[in-house]
């Protein structure tokens, strides 16, 4: 009980870092102490990762019903980028989305991932003959993603920066809304783009 009540404070500190310093792109981005504080344990970091992949859901679905992306021009909305859902970059290129559904947590997306908790945060988008990474600074590119496909689904994987120190599991969730997890002992990060595995030790979170 105690552990998820300091989760639960955690993850509002972290998801509401714009009351800390406007400046944090001077932040050394490489470096795991910046994006987690040591005196947490790593058990209570992948709940607070849990908490921002379940938020993540339900921001994902406000922005494709807004649709501020919408590249095929049907009137139905695509999902976006962390950098998108969090107002800092253009969507597909074009205006900012504003008000935004992420907070600036989420906004410092480099080499196409946000690192925040100990863990690395990489959203993708399915293309014509595929899937892609969000852009390395953020956002996706206009023409990338597939605009049909775009409107029915997204994927986003979490991976602790140092397996063993900052959290023991990877997450992943998708449109569904279901959150999935492995022991990092049993897959390895993903380098390209693609759906969950329903296999190879990825299972549903209780």
């Amino acid at each position: 009980m105690r552990l998820g009540l300091i989760a639960s404070m955690w993850v509002v500190a972290l998801l509401c870092t714009a009351c800390g310093n406007a400046d944090e792109e001077s932040r050394d981005d490489d470096s795991v102490e910046t994006f987690r504080d040591e005196s947490f344990p790593a058990a209570a970091a992948e709940i607070a990762v849990q908490a921002m992949l379940r938020h993540l859901v339900a921001a994902q679905a406000q922005f494709q019903q807004a649709a501020p992306a919408d590249e095929n021009n049907n009137g139905t909305g695509e999902y976006g980028g962390f950098a998108e859902l969090a107002g800092k970059v253009g969507v597909r290129g074009a205006r900012t989305f504003l008000p935004a559904v992420l907070p600036p947590a989420f906004e410092l997306v480099k080499r196409g991932a946000v690192r925040r908790a100990g863990y690395e945060f990489k959203m993708a988008l399915p293309t014509r003959d595929g899937w892609a990474w969000e852009h390395d600074d953020g956002g996706f590119r206009a023409g990338v993603v597939d605009a049909a496909r775009a409107e029915r689904a997204w994927v986003a994987y979490a991976w602790p920066i140092e397996p063993g120190k900052t959290g023991d599991h990877a997450f992943a969730v998708d449109e569904r809304g279901t959150l999935y997890t492995a022991s990092v002992k049993d897959v390895k990060q993903a380098q390209d783009a693609a759906p969950i595995p329903k296999t190879g030790g990825w299972r549903k979170v209780p």
